[in-house]
């Protein structure tokens, strides 16, 4: 017996500050496509001395306090801590002052830009997790206004750490569209598990920025239980 999971996590317009700015405001280079900016850096290779462990160990000590917080003791509850701590850590790049220092309590990040160095490494690990027996998909992706101006430094976190770039969309002149097309792309990274994760007028006027994280996980269980 196997099973399939899907986990997605999102974050509607967090930190405007990634995508507005003084000196490192920029549009950012020519897009690879329409509808997508993007930096000319490739995804790095991150360092043998990045702090994966501190980041694990603040992922759970978010785990415990989120399921403590969320989950009624009566009700069985499913999430992804990895999945939530990736979304917000594309937000850090994005963020400063007292926003980046409630991510950095909330889930125990270290400082800039070792965070996104150990993402890195975390999710490569992840990916390396992959067998004959053992599917484990993490995608990530943004989506910003049109027409905002996009950071050109957090283009380039995003591009060599986390190994995306932004795509474009008028959430708010054409929000249920929007919501559609993020919702489609939702529904291909977790093979149609999730097929509208956005719910109606969830994507509205005043959405500048989302963060969309998805893991896919196929697998047998450790321990095989009949039906009941």
């Amino acid at each position: 017996m196997g099973t399939r999971l899907a986990w997605p996590f999102l974050v509607v317009a967090l930190v405007a500050v990634a995508c507005s700015g003084d000196d490192d405001a920029a549009s950012g280079p020519p897009s690879a496509s329409a509808g997508e900016v993007v930096s000319e850096l490739a995804r790095i290779e991150p360092s043998p001395d990045a702090p994966v462990a501190a980041v694990v160990r603040g992922i759970d000590d978010f785990a415990f306090e989120f399921q403590r917080l969320v989950a009624p003791e009566s009700e069985n509850l499913v999430f992804s801590p990895a999945s939530i701590a990736t979304a917000f850590a594309m937000a850090h790049a994005g963020a400063s002052g007292h926003t980046q220092a409630t991510l950095d309590a909330a889930f125990g990040f270290p400082d800039e830009p070792d965070v996104h160095e150990a993402m890195n490494a975390l999710l490569r690990a992840l990916a390396a997790a992959e067998s004959d027996d053992v599917t484990l998909a993490v995608a990530n992706s943004g989506w910003a206004q049109t027409g905002r101006p996009i950071g050109q430094p957090y283009l380039e976190t995003l591009a060599t750490h986390h190994g995306v770039g932004l795509h474009t969309l008028d959430l708010q002149g054409d929000s249920e569209g929007s919501r559609a097309t993020i919702n489609d792309w939702v529904a291909e990274q977790t093979r149609d598990r999730i097929p509208e994760l956005l719910p109606e007028g969830f994507v509205n006027p005043r959405s500048v920025y989302v963060l969309v994280n998805t893991v896919y996980l196929k697998a047998k269980w450790q321990q095989v239980f009949g039906k009941y």
